[in-house]
């Protein structure tokens, strides 16, 4: 129905084909990235039934949905981290519905129940100016140190970096491109809980990141940092260092904490995590945030760690990560990289029997063509 309505929204604006179509794929992308299951420990026979498939196969540890079937034989132990952070342990054999031990009570679960947050606008990340990496568009948490790191400018040797914003007015001159907001200046008492600082850099050329859009950050109340902080502590007994991993960030991102949630999921990688998984959801932050640049080489590297994959949801992530390539290069104007990933996300979503997505899509396919 809301589909439905956007599309009558559309005829009689006239708004470009291109805007067409997104509705149906940004909720469904935000989705995936909102609402993680995660089985992380199984003991004993234990075996799932996907959401749609009529047999049961062996469990696995990784992302479930919501209306997904497990079934446990005598002895079995399978432990469950719910995208809405209750941790399950389900040690009776029987069969159990993702969403009614994940949710209980009414409460009616889909398995993409609507949208998240709004992406941020897109940005073309020009790499001739200093544009802020971080903090972009997060929260921070109270009385966390904020290191602040933007691009480098080509032909630049120094930088005026500025915070601004109710109660704060902070400048620095640095030659190096990044700089910690100092112990001795940061007082929590300056910083208004709720409130929206800006950050600015300025490099020696007159570049400026001003030539993007206006980027921020906000900083949570003690109160609230506390509850993020004990929410975090409860993943520890996760024992997978990727599942974990991932909880961590899914978590941080949960609270508006992108630059957390991105330090996590490098972190993991810089560790040498080669899990698709981990360079997907960073790439899906890195996007939200309009870190375009750095979501495109995140994602190239989780299609190549999913050329090999042969399941069905492995089949649907490839095609959304084809996908989320073509929205980025189009994004930072590399319109034939663009094309070329939309077709080929096309190509998955047919081969998926999706065809609405793939209708989709040909819009925005036409859209390109006419710009070659």
């Amino acid at each position: 129905m809301q589909n439905q309505r956007y599309r009558r929204f559309i005829k009689l604006t006239g708004i470009t084909l291109l805007t067409l179509g997104l509705v149906t794929i940004a909720a469904s992308v935000a989705t995936r990235l909102f609402d993680l299951n995660l089985i992380f420990s199984i003991s004993g026979n234990v075996s799932i039934k996907r959401d749609g498939s009529p047999d049961y196969e062996p469990a696995f540890m990784g992302r479930v949905n919501a209306a997904d079937r497990l079934r446990l034989e005598k002895g079995a132990v399978a432990r469950v981290l719910c995208s809405n952070f209750r941790l399950w342990k389900i040690r009776s054999p029987g069969e159990f519905v993702l969403e009614h031990g994940c949710y209980p009570g009414d409460r009616k679960i889909k398995t993409r129940p609507g949208a998240g947050r709004v992406p941020t606008r897109s940005a073309a990340n020009n790499p001739k100016i200093p544009y802020i990496i971080s903090p972009r568009n997060t929260n921070i948490l109270h009385n966390q140190q904020i290191v602040l790191r933007w691009n480098k400018v080509d032909g630049a040797s120094r930088y005026r970096v500025r915070i601004s914003g109710p109660g704060v007015n902070w400048e620095d001159e640095v030659s190096q491109t990044q700089v910690v907001y100092s112990s001795q200046d940061f007082s929590q008492n300056n910083f208004k809980p709720g409130s929206r600082y800006w950050v600015t850099v300025v490099a020696s050329n007159e570049k400026s990141s001003r030539s993007e859009s206006p980027i921020g950050f906000t900083v949570l109340s003690e109160e609230d940092s506390k509850k993020i902080q004990a929410e975090i502590f409860q993943l520890q007994e996760i024992n997978s260092n990727d599942f974990k991993t991932l909880a961590e960030a899914k978590a941080y991102h949960k609270h508006g904490l992108n630059a957390m949630a991105i330090d996590v999921l490098e972190e993991s990688i810089k560790q040498g995590s080669k899990t698709r998984a981990v360079y997907q959801r960073l790439g899906e932050i890195y996007q939200e945030v309009g870190l375009n640049r750095l979501a495109r080489e995140r994602y190239l590297t989780a299609l190549e760690l999913g050329q090999k994959e042969q399941k069905l949801e492995d089949k649907e992530e490839k095609a959304w990560i084809q996908y989320h390539l073509g929205k980025v290069n189009q994004a930072i104007g590399d319109l034939q990289d663009s094309y070329k990933y939309y077709q080929a996300a096309q190509d998955s979503f047919r081969a998926l029997g999706d065809k609405e997505q793939a209708e989709s899509l040909q819009q925005k396919l036409d859209y390109l063509k006419e710009r070659f």
